[in-house]
């Protein structure tokens, strides 16, 4: 008698993850959807099947419910069903199926009892029946290997997962959409009722004028108790939080700034991080927008006029402006970090042994821990880590050193294993983006990158800038190309003033004029290296010609650069890649220099 395979499938991730309009949606959604898949994963070690992704033991704490394993479970899971198993594939699926329902609906009530005086309890069931999508897919393992079973099982996934179910719809006419996604209606009783929520449970769900929510957005907001996950805001800020810590002159500013914070936050109007789960925040463990002038009119608006509000953020402004006069404005620009995997799907069909599969996934699951002390590491905050998926927040100036460190963790864990007798690589997108910006949108742009990063050829780092009111400016290079090196160089150049600022926007300006022109010609080098150091010398950064030295060093990396890009190409490219890695280079040198503080912050401001 032979065994089987057992693959399931659980979302939606739109829903869970990618519909959000704070960082606790975002992070509630993730833990959700590694929740429900856990149980699930549970469900099947329980019944004695043998867990392959993840690679768990029967009564491996990681598979305990949130808190205690603090293991995220991806959303496929694989398992191996023994012959000794009495249950049939599809008795196991709908009984995992019943236990990821079962620990979405056990979050849930929690959040419905707490709300229970200012929703509609009817609307919020009917929501309830039609949140999990549940695939499962099987296949007999025979003499034909591991490999061919494999195979055919992802055959069937895909037509089960193109098979999908559609509930009837519940809508009900005139009731809003939630804001999150637009697909289910508000689940507030009545708008009285919004208009009453008691100040307690207001100051966690933190809604916005007009806000509505429905149950999932409701669960995202409050689920898993009180926790209080670092805003983008607070992010974008750090830089300027340790460049204020590292001052010998403004220790009583800094001391007064977090008094007022912690007044505010003891009357709720204020958030606090929670330092024992995100150290990398305890110089200032408040939310990062108080630190901007230009917020404060929200703050008293979420606050209803409140005059002892009204009279915190008085005091605070006079402070404010006597440090923003020392180390300039906080930069308010983040990074989004999107990281995934490349030829995964490849490199899992050509593992022929289970063994060999259970180890590979063992891996991503060290790598999945690993990528959250990397990112903390840089100041940054993970989002979701799961497998060769990376989802995570960082301050511009730590961004391009995470993504760096993330791809060499993951290069040296899995290069025992190979695709097409090539190591797995990472490639990493990085998005540059205002806090102000709608969350929604600072993910997606941190996916286009991450796309970028892998086209043509995988193996890439891919880095988006969106600057408001401007076009998005965009590289993209291997990791094993010149460009992550060159950034480097390029930073330590615009952080001594060796380039004026203006001088990388004329470069990608003057690349234009080379349409067409090819680099197989000498002349070619001579004219271009002719136009560039023309330039340089005229654009003087700080009144002073470009030094020599440096002016070398950057003709010989675009040479380097354009001799890579290969002689059918047209030189425009090349050499508006290298002018855009100037001036992305140079908001990363900003916002160095002002984590290095006073003596290092001279020129301050952002665009």
């Amino acid at each position: 008698m032979n065994g089987y395979l057992l693959q399931l499938s659980i979302g939606p991730v739109q829903d869970f993850i990618a519909a959000a309009r704070r960082t606790r949606d975002l992070w509630c959604g993730s833990l959700l959807l590694s929740e429900v898949s856990k149980a699930a994963a549970r469900c099947l070690a329980e019944s004695d099947a043998l867990l392959i992704f993840p690679a768990l033991e029967k009564g491996a704490p990681e598979l305990e419910p949130y808190p205690p394993g603090k293991f995220n479970v991806a959303n496929i899971i694989l398992a191996e069903v023994p012959p000794a198993v009495s249950l049939s594939p599809k008795a196991l699926a709908d009984k995992a199926r019943a236990a990821a329902q079962t620990r979405f609906l056990e979050i849930s009530d929690e959040v419905k009892h707490e709300l229970k005086d200012i929703i509609d309890p009817a609307r919020w069931e009917n929501q309830m029946d039609d949140v999990i999508e549940f695939y499962s897919a099987w296949c007999v393992l025979d003499g034909g290997g591991y490999k061919a079973s494999r195979a055919r099982l992802r055959i069937l996934m895909d037509g089960r997962k193109a098979c999908r179910n559609f509930l009837p719809a519940n809508g009900e006419a005139e009731i809003p959409k939630s804001s999150l996604d637009g697909a289910r209606e508000s689940v507030f009783s009545s708008e009285k009722a919004r208009n009453k929520i008691p100040r307690g449970i207001q100051f966690r769900l933190r809604l916005s004028r007009g806000e509505q929510l429905d149950a999932i957005g409701f669960t995202k907001r409050l689920g898993f108790g009180p926790r209080t996950y670092p805003s983008v805001s607070r992010i974008a800020v750090d830089p300027w939080i340790r460049g204020l810590a590292k001052s010998s002159t403004l220790g009583e500013e800094m001391e007064g700034m977090r008094k007022i914070c912690e007044e505010l936050h003891d009357f709720e109007a204020l958030s606090k991080i929670k330092t024992t789960m995100y150290r990398q925040y305890l110089p200032f463990p408040y939310e990062g927008s108080v630190l901007y002038p230009n917020r404060h009119k929200q703050f008293l608006e979420e606050a209803q006029g409140h005059p002892l509000v009204d009279k915190k953020l008085g005091e605070l402004r006079p402070i404010l402006k006597k440090v923003n006069k020392v180390i300039g404005e906080a930069d308010p620009y983040t990074a989004v970090i999107v990281a995934d995997g490349d030829r995964m799907g490849k490199l899992i069909s050509g593992i022929s042994e289970m063994e060999r599969h259970k180890a590979f996934s063992k891996k991503l699951a060290e790598f999945a821990s690993r990528a959250k002390t990397v990112v903390e590491k840089k100041q940054g905050c993970l989002v979701y880590s799961g497998g060769d998926d990376v989802l995570a927040l960082v301050p511009v100036d730590t961004c391009l050193e995470c993504a760096h460190d993330l791809q060499v963790v993951f290069r040296n864990l899995l290069n025992e294993f190979d695709c097409q007798d090539k190591s797995p690589t990472l490639s990493v997108g990085i998005a540059l983006g205002h806090c102000l910006e709608p969350l929604e949108d600072l993910l997606n742009y941190g996916r286009q990158a991450e796309h970028s990063a892998k086209r043509p050829d995988h193996n890439g780092l891919a880095i988006h800038v969106h600057t408001r009111g401007g076009a998005p400016i965009r590289i993209r290079g291997r990791w094993d190309s010149p460009m992550y090196e060159g950034l480097q160089k390029w930073i330590k150049l615009h952080r001594k003033n060796g380039i004026s600022d203006t001088a990388a926007y004329e470069l990608n300006v003057l690349a234009d004029d080379y349409t067409d022109w090819k680099i197989g010609v000498e002349k070619t080098k001579e004219a271009i290296k002719a136009d560039i150091e023309r330039l340089l010398k005229r654009k003087r950064p700080g009144g002073r010609g470009i030094d020599p030295d440096d002016l070398d060093e950057l003709t010989r990396y675009l040479f380097r650069a354009l001799q890579e890009v290969g002689h059918e190409k047209d030189l425009d490219r090349a050499v508006k890649q290298w002018a855009r890695e100037l001036i992305i280079a140079r908001r990363f040198a900003r916002s160095k220099d002002q984590a290095e503080g006073p003596v290092s912050a001279g020129k301050g401001g952002t665009s």
